[in-house]
């Protein structure tokens, strides 16, 4: 994700079902069809718009997102989706879901 994030690019639907861990104990990101790249986030911002969620994302997404205020797509919103899957493998609980 740091790579990711330093190319710019932002990949906006991290669940569990999106990252791989291989035999080598290496973690692999994949899904990045949602994911917004430098031009495409100068878009975004201009037409002011929100993608469609997938709807197995909404679990891993912060409120913020899923409520529709963040003004702008920002790298904190990977964050907390890996910090959402991160918690779901330690403790096998969504993390949405424990409130």
């Amino acid at each position: 994700m740091k790579d990711l994030h330093n190319h710019g690019i932002l990949h906006l639907n991290l669940t569990p079902s999106t990252t791989f861990i291989t035999v080598k104990g290496e973690l692999k990101i994949s899904g990045l069809g949602n994911a917004l790249t430098p031009k495409s986030r100068y878009e975004w911002i201009l037409n002011n718009s929100f993608q469609d969620f997938p709807p197995e994302s909404l679990d891993y997404q912060p409120p913020e997102r899923k409520n529709r205020v963040t003004p702008y797509p920002r790298p904190n919103l990977d964050i907390y989706a890996a910090g959402c899957v991160l918690f779901e493998l330690v403790t096998g609980r969504k993390y949405s879901q424990m409130a």
